[in-house]
Formats: structure tokens, C-alpha cells, sequence
């Protein structure tokens, strides 16, 4: 065969001399010249030829060298088909050389196991690939000479890793309606394909050439997402091997909020928020015009709050998972609450009366109210704008009044505040007797600073001056007991209940009498007794010259 060595080639032993020659095909490679024997390797296939010659023992040649003819048989160069290419896992990879030949000997790389084939007699051999990087599969054969190749032909495979596709991001719980969920796999794939369940809507990506979806989830339940996809080498991932992600879509919480929209200032609301859907365990939260409400006693599904006019409640829910909702707004129709005014008397006297306090007219449901020391006389009832009041004791006191307008009412009534002044009680100074008939100049007064000074003086007496003033001048024209009264306005314009009076008891000028001897005998004359009236006060005695009072 060609590419033969070690093919010996003999003559006749104990010469001389021995010349060796081969054909341009073969090399000699031991024995030869001086040798009965030759070693050649047969390069090249075809017709070669071996030729000796020697000395004999006579010291003879030969006429003409010896020639052996040599056939030399071409060596096979096999061939092998077979996939240049697979995917660790892949089965059923059949190669294949020439058939009619013999000794057949097949070598598969590390990371290929034979499954069927590769005998010596197998023209094929079928290979499952369990590793993925550079393989290789050799054959070698026998032909029809009994040749064998100088070499096994060798087959280079690459095998390629089988992908298992994963989700390396995404959700994997959201609520229903949630956008912009993004599910990411392995990049630098080709021919992805991605799936997503009835409740989901692909919204970007999800082309066979995106590794990542993105999705909007629209029904709540339990969805997912998948996905496959030709990894390198053409490989796809084995038979279920896909990403998956289940995604449990939250129900978005229902909810409607009760209250009344049309109410009065002031008026405190309670808004009662109502979860629609079951199941849930709610957190509430209250806004007010957008903004988080402020405290309040109530909580929880319930809040209480006085609103304003156009105010905007709402409630938003927000359940174990996250999800929340937002209620429909109530809005606020708040009418004022009235201001009622009030008018009257601020500053009176102990029983005065016809005093009028009003309010506003054309309201309904009046509130009326009277602190202790003021008596009704007319209207203070729930259909009038007006009390009329006698105030019958001294100090603070007040009027109050609420209404409905439109069916409201203040929220707190409006108060007057009302001064009773107790009444004046003139004192008179002056004397208490007057005495001889006429008696003048007798003075009279009262408090300093009044108006309104009225002086009158029982019969018998003359107001001389000073009427009009806090002081008079009197002249008593009768004896008798008399009176001086007088009445004025206090700086509160306050009157006595009654004017004020002074008792005088006017009296007529003595005449002594006196009793005792008129005429005397005798100088000295002594125990000369002279009297007057008994009783009286102030006794003045006097004599004349010539006299000496010895005693009384």
C-alpha cells in the first residue's frame, strides 16, 4: 500500500558486491548495498519496481540485474457527512463514509456518546452529543487492497448548549390595570418567541427579536408570561424547557362614599367609605381637595369633618397588596351660616321698661333668650325679629338670638351685652329744724354732678333759690313739720323710683314768761327767785346792774 515501510526484499546470501536499486516510487530505508537484503517504503501507488545484483563466488556478475515487480496499491482518503453542528442533548447525529469497505474504525471526541453504529463493519455510526465546545468524529478504513488511509479522517463538530430559558425580571405581583411591567430574559438570542396569558396585553417589546415584553395586566387573577427562543448554534431549548412567570394580578378595591353634600356651615358630616369588592382588608385614607384630611374623631371607613363651600371629599382604598382606589368625589354645597345682628339698649335702668332688642326680620325659627333679671312684655317668640324686655334687677345681663336662614343657623347665637344700673337714692343735707316765723335762709342740698334736679317743698315753704341746682335756699312761712324732696338723673341716667325726702319741723320763737317779786325792799335784798317755763334747753339768764345772780 502506498505509504507502506518495512517491506523486505531478499537474494541469495554469502555474495559479493550486492547493488540494490527501486523504482522513483520507493526509498530504501535499511539493508542495501553489501547486503543480501533491502528495506523499502513505498511512497507512491502504480507499477514500482526492486532490482538486485551481486559477485559471485567465481567472482562472476550477472549478465543483467534482477527486477521484482512491485504493485503498488493506493491508500483511501474516507470521507464523512454528517451534521457540522449540534446541540448538547441532540440524538440521532448519523455520520457517514464509504460503504464496501472493511475494518472500519470510528472515534468519537469526549462529549459524544455512540448510540448506534461504529462497528468495524459500519459504514455509520450515530452520535448523541452530551457536550457543548469543539468535537470531532475519525474513521478510518481498509479498501479493496487491504489499504488503510495514512490517517483517520477527522470531522470537526461544534455543539452548542441546548438553552434553558429564564425570566430574569418582571413583577411577579401587580394590580389589575398595572402598565409597564417589563419581563426580561437571556439577550443575544434569536427568534424569541413570547406568550402572554388572556389577561395581559403586550404593550412594547415581544417581537422575535426583543428579550424583553412589556405588558399591561387587565384582569385580575393569576396570569403569566413565557418565553423560548433559538440560542446559539441554532439550538432551542428542549421540549417544556421554557421561561415562565406567574404573575397574581390584584382586583383593584372598589369603593363608594356616602355623606350629605348639602349642608350648613359649621355642620360637622360624617362620610362613610363602602369597599365594594370582598376580600380585602382595606387602609383608608381621606383627602380633602386633594390633600390629606386632617384628624379627626371619627376613622378608619368613617370621617367627620365641617366643610366648606366647594370642598371635594374623597376616599382612597389600599389593600394587603398594594392596590388602591380612589372613590368618586362628593362635592360640597355649604351655605353660610347667618350672622344675625342685634340691636338695642345697651346700657339701662332697673325697671325700665319698652326696652326693644331686634334682629334681623324675614328669618324663621327665632331663638330668644333672656338672662335672669329680664321679664318679656311683647315678641320673643320663634316668629319674631324683636323682644321687648323690662330689666327688673341691677347688673350684667344679656340678650340672645339665633335664626334659620335657608335652614341654617349661626353657629353659635349672637349676644348682647346689657348693663342694668341700679336706681339712684338722693340724700339731702340740711337742717332737721327751722324755727320763728318767717324762717329764711334755711340751705338744703344733694349729690353734686347730677341733671335734672327737681326740688319740691311741702306746704308752708318757699323755694328762694337754687331750684334747678344739687342746693336750694327755703323760707318757712308756717310752723308744723315740712318735707323737702328731690329727685335728678344719675350719670347712668338713672331716676329714684321715688324722689327722695327730707323731714324739717319748723318752729315758733318762744316768749318766755317769767315770774318773781317786781318790786324789792331793802338794799341788799337777797333769795329774790325769779322763774320761766320748765323743759327747755339752752336756759340764758341775765340782770340788770345792780344785780348779782347768786344761783340757778
Amino acid at each position: 500500500c502506498a505509504g507502506s515501510t518495512g517491506n523486505v526484499y531478499t537474494t541469495e546470501p554469502g555474495m559479493t558486491n550486492y547493488i540494490w536499486a527501486v523504482s522513483a516510487g520507493g526509498a530504501i530505508t535499511a539493508g542495501g548495498s553489501g547486503y543480501n537484503t533491502v528495506t523499502v517504503k513505498w511512497n507512491t501507488a502504480g507499477p514500482q519496481t526492486v532490482s538486485a545484483s551481486y559477485m559471485d563466488g567465481n567472482g562472476c556478475y550477472a549478465a543483467a540485474s534482477t527486477v521484482k515487480d512491485v504493485t503498488v496499491n493506493a491508500s483511501p482518503v474516507p470521507t464523512i457527512d454528517g451534521p457540522a453542528t449540534a446541540c448538547t442533548g441532540s440524538a440521532g447525529n448519523v455520520y457517514i463514509t464509504e460503504p464496501g469497505m472493511s475494518n472500519y474504525s470510528w472515534t468519537i471526541s469526549a462529549g459524544g456518546t455512540i448510540t448506534s453504529g461504529g462497528t468495524g463493519t459500519d459504514n455509520t455510526v450515530t452520535v448523541t452529543w452530551t457536550g457543548a465546545g469543539s468535537r470531532s468524529v475519525s474513521v478510518n478504513y481498509k479498501n479493496g487492497s487491504g489499504c488503510l488511509a495514512a490517517s483517520a479522517t477527522v470531522k470537526n463538530v461544534t455543539v452548542s448548549l441546548t438553552p434553558t430559558p429564564t425570566m430574569t425580571g418582571g413583577p411577579a405581583s401587580v394590580c389589575a390595570g398595572a402598565s409597564g411591567n417589563v419581563y426580561t430574559t437571556q439577550p443575544g438570542m434569536t427568534n424569541y418567541i413570547w406568550t402572554v396569558s388572556a389577561g395581559g396585553t403586550i404593550t412594547g417589546g415581544g417581537t422575535s427579536s426583543d428579550n424583553s415584553v412589556t405588558v399591561t395586566w387587565n384582569t385580575a387573577g393569576t396570569e403569566s408570561v413565557t418565553v423560548t427562543y433559538t440560542g446559539a448554534g441554532g439550538c432551542t431549548p428542549a421540549p417544556g424547557a421554557i421561561g415562565t412567570t406567574t404573575v397574581t394580578v390584584n382586583p383593584i378595591p372598589g369603593i363608594t362614599i356616602s355623606g350629605d353634600n348639602s349642608v350648613c356651615q359649621g355642620t360637622i358630616v360624617t362620610y362613610t367609605a363602602v369597599v365594594t369588592n370582598g376580600g380585602v382588608t382595606p387602609g383608608y385614607h381621606w383627602f380633602i381637595n386633594g390633600l390629606s384630611a386632617p384628624a379627626s374623631v371619627c376613622s378608619g371607613a368613617t370621617y367627620c369633618y365641617a366643610p366648606a363651600n366647594g370642598d371635594k371629599v374623597t376616599c382612597k382604598v389600599t389593600t394587603l397588596a398594594g392596590c388602591f382606589e380612589t372613590s368618586n368625589e362628593i362635592d360640597m354645597t355649604v351655605a353660610p351660616a347667618p350672622s344675625p345682628a342685634l340691636t338695642g339698649p345697651a346700657s339701662v335702668c332697673v325697671n325700665s321698661t319698652g326696652n326693644v332688642y331686634s334682629t334681623d326680620p324675614g328669618k324663621s325659627n327665632y331663638q330668644w333668650n333672656v338672662s335672669s333679671g329680664g321679664a318679656v312684655t311683647a315678641g320673643g317668640t320663634a316668629a319674631d325679629a324683636s323682644v321687648t324686655i323690662t330689666w327688673t334687677s341691677a347688673g350684667a345681663k344679656t340678650v340672645t338670638v339665633n335664626y334659620e336662614d335657608g335652614g341654617c343657623s349661626a353657629a353659635s347665637p349672637t349676644v348682647k351685652n346689657v348693663t342694668v344700673h341700679a336706681l339712684p337714692v338722693p340724700v339731702i343735707a340740711g337742717g332737721s329744724t327751722a324755727c320763728g316765723i318767717p324762717s329764711s335762709g334755711n340751705i338744703y342740698s344733694t349729690t353734686a354732678g347730677m341733671t335734672g334736679y327737681t326740688w319740691t317743698v311741702s306746704s308752708g315753704g318757699t323755694i328762694d333759690s337754687g331750684d334747678g341746682t344739687e342746693s336750694i335756699s327755703v323760707t318757712w312761712a308756717t310752723t308744723g313739720t315740712k318735707t323737702v324732696t328731690v329727685t335728678y338723673v344719675d350719670a347712668n341716667g338713672c331716676s329714684p323710683a321715688t324722689p327722695s325726702g327730707k323731714t324739717v319741723n319748723v318752729y315758733a320763737l318762744p316768749v318766755p314768761s317769767l315770774a318773781g317779786p317786781a318790786l324789792i325792799c331793802g338794799i341788799p335784798s337777797s333769795g329774790n327767785t325769779y322763774t320761766t317755763e320748765p323743759g327747755k334747753s339752752n336756759y340764758s339768764w341775765s340782770v340788770s346792774a345792780g344785780g348779782t345772780i347768786n344761783s340757778g
